[in-house]
């Protein structure tokens, strides 16, 4: 996969104040970050939002070989779900036990696979397979 690149005012994770220091409410908001570490449903969903909904921050994270893609959605879900800066999340990832993080972890991986493949179809270039074809029309013959 070809890395991209964009300049971060384009990020959507920057523009929303993942790397922003915030002073107040940041108790609150570690609080939030931990909720939802634990609530797997709901950290799926909100790991998809950020992979999809923020589509130049997704690209640059994903693409690049040396990010923990783990980690940039973690903290990104964390951003968009309750307003939490990348080092809050780290705070907030630390208050949780290792199977969490092992739930966690396995959440994101869903995610960006799924990401992945979606987003090497899109790439110029890319060969569907026969399956393929039939699976994207339903027509199974």
């Amino acid at each position: 996969m070809k890395q991209k690149f964009y300049r971060y005012e384009l990020w959507e994770d920057f523009q929303n104040g993942m790397f922003a220091d915030k002073k107040s409410g940041r108790n609150e908001r570690v609080k939030m970050a931990v909720f939802l570490f634990l609530d797997i449903n709901k950290l799926v969903e909100e790991m998809s939002y950020v992979a999809y909904n923020w589509k130049i921050s997704a690209q640059v994270n994903f693409t690049n070989p040396s990010v923990n893609y783990q980690a940039w959605l973690g903290q990104a879900a964390c951003c968009h779900f309750c307003g939490c800066s990348d080092l809050e999340t780290i705070e907030a990832w630390h208050m949780i036990d290792d199977m969490q993080k092992e739930r966690a972890n396995s959440a994101a991986d869903y995610v960006y696979n799924r990401w992945v493949e979606e987003y090497k179809k899109q790439q110029e270039g890319y060969q569907f397979t026969l399956f393929e074809v039939h699976y994207e029309t339903n027509a199974w013959y």
